[in-house]
């Protein structure tokens, strides 16, 4: 199911989405790769660790795989769109802003008007308010550095059950919001907000420093490095106007229901 919803956008865990220019590419060198990924496994197994070869981790076949993905794949992916998932609670309205392309930039301050919009139906108090907006991790310098104006997603279609997951969608407001929150009471009444969304996304590689990352899961997923093909974070700023959102799922519709019954191979 998930691999088909919109022919174009690339699913980096699915070697069925690459297109043909990338699965060439791929193709062209399928032994260089087999031989790097051989090679790690040999030097983290090694029958000798107290040999030099063993202590210095020498792969003959790096640079030739990372000048082949920096290179190359990565240039083919350049003008390519990748899905991503991105999980969070969320009410009505907001839901329906966002499948409308309203997109709230993460900030302290866009945390502040996200809860007084909530106040009254769901009876957060200004102390309430203020108490989640001093606990958040966006009151933290260094936090705010990496968390501002930043919408994370996931590469591939995760379970609800998942133990990165189950706590986004738990509690309103992402973890800006509940994740050095102390209050109980206070986490409760963030837990009564709205209800579980998965939001489908497409992201263009080209400008938002994904072409790496992507480039490495898909030499992963199409060389079978593990039995489950593995997902990674990434983020972007909506600011950049790059972002696309497909689809908010909810409860009753297929892929939320499908992601809450089983896990996507």
């Amino acid at each position: 199911m998930f691999g088909a919803v919109i022919n174009q956008l690339i699913d980096t865990w699915d070697a069925r989405t690459y297109p043909k220019s990338v699965r060439e590419q791929l193709s062209g060198v399928k032994s260089l790769i087999d031989a790097y990924y051989q090679r790690e496994v040999e030097l983290d197994n090694p029958q000798d660790s107290d040999s030099l070869e063993a202590i210095l981790r020498e792969n003959k076949f790096a640079d030739g795989f990372h000048r082949f993905i920096e290179n190359n794949l990565m240039s083919c992916l350049d003008s390519e769109v990748i899905r991503g998932w991105h999980y969070c609670r969320l009410t009505e309205h907001e839901a329906q802003a966002m499948e409308n392309g309203v997109l709230v930039s993460s900030s302290k301050a866009s945390l502040r008007q996200r809860l007084e919009n909530l106040s009254k139906e769901f009876q957060l108090s200004d102390k309430n308010i203020e108490a989640i907006c001093e606990a958040s991790p966006l009151s933290n310098e260094q936090q705010r550095k990496v968390r501002s104006h930043r919408f994370f997603m996931v590469s591939k279609p995760l379970p609800l059950d998942d133990s990165g997951v189950r706590p986004l969608i738990k509690f309103w407001g992402g973890e800006v919001a509940y994740f050095w929150l102390k209050d109980e009471r206070l986490k409760q009444k963030l837990a009564a907000v709205g209800a579980p969304r998965i939001v489908e996304c497409n992201v263009p590689v080209r400008g938002n420093k994904l072409a790496y990352r992507a480039a490495t899961n898909i030499v992963e997923t199409f060389c079978k490095v593990s039995q489950v093909p593995s997902a990674f974070d990434f983020h972007v700023s909506p600011k950049e106007g790059s972002l696309k959102i497909l689809k908010v799922h909810s409860e009753g519709d297929p892929v939320f229901d499908e992601l809450n019954l089983e896990r996507p191979q």
